[in-house]
């Protein structure tokens, strides 16, 4: 799948730069169109600011997204996007304080104890899945032929589950909070951030995203998984107007060919 995404992308990118490369002076005088509708596949990596008593280091983690808007030519660009993240932590942590010892003793009699450098206690591993849904807004201050820089602001509403397992028998651990406390592990939480962002233009039809910035959680329902943290993104933004025009231009061209053989 990941081999026909480079195609097509490739493709559009290919063809973009020769229609740019043979613009004539009659298309320079036509009017831009004040909005524009643009698709963004983007990949986050996140890094949480985890507070558990458990696991104090930070989790770092992909969140794949996919972001559909309309930009005003020159000024700002609205969207809505779409992000999911679903993976394990990718490192197992060693629980030995008393207290969490004797709740994972009350409440998992099915987890396996072991001992670490003479420590007893019990060794697991954590998943996470994480969906939320976000309206944006860009304030774009600078933009020429090839380069777009603009300020994202997102607020939206999400849902999580965090999950740990005992390492050896896979039975789900009980989760505490950096309080001490035993704590259900769904959550929905309302998250706002902002960034900043850096579009370079490949062509007419595609363009490359970075963008770096920082999540605060504003509000929950629920005990605190505390998701704030900073986040950096690369991704590819895809006109399908231009896309579509640019297809059907090559399909009647090679239509032509064949009729004419």
């Amino acid at each position: 799948m990941s081999k026909i995404y480079i195609l097509i992308i490739g493709y559009v990118l290919f063809n973009g730069i020769i229609t740019q490369a043979q613009v004539t002076k009659k298309d320079s005088v036509i009017a831009p169109l004040k909005w524009r509708f643009d698709c963004l596949i983007d990949k986050r990596k996140t890094i949480f600011l985890n507070k558990s008593t458990i696991d104090n280091s930070n989790i770092s983690t992909s969140v794949n997204g996919i972001n559909a808007g309309l930009t005003h030519y020159k000024k700002f660009r609205l969207g809505l996007g779409l992000y999911l993240a679903n993976g394990y932590s990718g490192k197992s942590i060693f629980i030995s304080k008393p207290y969490y010892v004797e709740e994972i003793q009350k409440n998992a009699p099915e987890a396996v104890p072991v001992s670490i450098n003479g420590i007893s206690g019990y060794l697991t591993n954590s998943s996470l899945f994480m969906f939320y849904a976000t309206p944006s807004f860009e304030y774009i201050f600078y933009n020429s032929k090839w380069i777009t820089l603009g300020i994202p602001i997102e607020i939206g509403a999400g849902y999580s589950k965090i999950t740990f397992t005992d390492f050896f028998s896979n039975t789900p651990i009980p989760i505490t909070n950096y309080k001490g406390k035993t704590f259900n592990p769904k959550n929905y939480f309302f998250p706002a951030l902002v960034g900043f962002n850096v579009v370079v233009n490949l062509s007419n039809d595609v363009a490359f995203v970075g963008s770096m910035g920082y999540r605060k959680i504003i509000s929950e329902i629920g005990i605190s998984q505390n998701f704030d943290g900073i986040y950096y993104q690369i991704g590819f933004r895809l006109l399908p107007q231009n896309i579509k025009k640019q297809v059907y231009k090559d399909f009647k061209r090679w239509f032509n060919k064949k009729r004419k053989k």
